[in-house]
């Protein structure tokens, strides 16, 4: 990835790398090989945050999302009769997150923008975690949500 900024390093005084992973706030056990990989992401951000910000002055960022909806998600364990894996997941994020509200892709957006914009020039190596704070909280074992029709 180190020769992706080379290629862009001309572009330093405007040019910022956002990284994007989805879901990886929801602690389901059925995930682990996912959370090695978006554990893997978070490092790599800093890593290149800490590069290419001395080298280049890029900023280097990651969006975390929670559970939304989107056509691709929705196809994912899809029998009919039966909900799906992303509106199990979305169930147990609004039963067990501080703010119980739905996530949209604006939301995702909106925090793109932010990290992309001056406002945000000093932010470099981090991962907003867009999930309605369902990242600060820990595994609901015995969550209403989790149990299977």
């Amino acid at each position: 990835m180190f020769s992706f900024l080379l290629y862009f390093s001309s572009f330093t005084s405007s040019f910022r790398l956002l990284l994007l992973s989805f879901f990886s706030s929801c602690f389901f056990f059925f995930l682990f090989s996912f959370l090695v990989s978006q554990a893997q992401l978070e490092s790599d951000t800093r890593t290149l945050a800490f590069e290419a910000g001395r080298k280049y002055g890029i900023r280097v960022n990651t969006i975390s999302a929670g559970p939304l909806k989107s056509r691709a998600a929705s196809a994912i364990g899809k029998e009919k009769g039966k909900k799906t894996f992303i509106e199990y997941a979305i169930d147990y994020s609004k039963a067990n997150s501080p703010m119980a509200q739905d996530l949209y892709s604006e939301d995702v957006g909106n925090t793109a923008l932010f990290l992309n914009s001056k406002m945000a020039r000093c932010v470099t190596g981090s991962t907003m975690y867009v999930d309605n704070g369902l990242n600060t909280m820990g595994m609901a074992l015995d969550a209403a949500s989790m149990v299977k029709e």
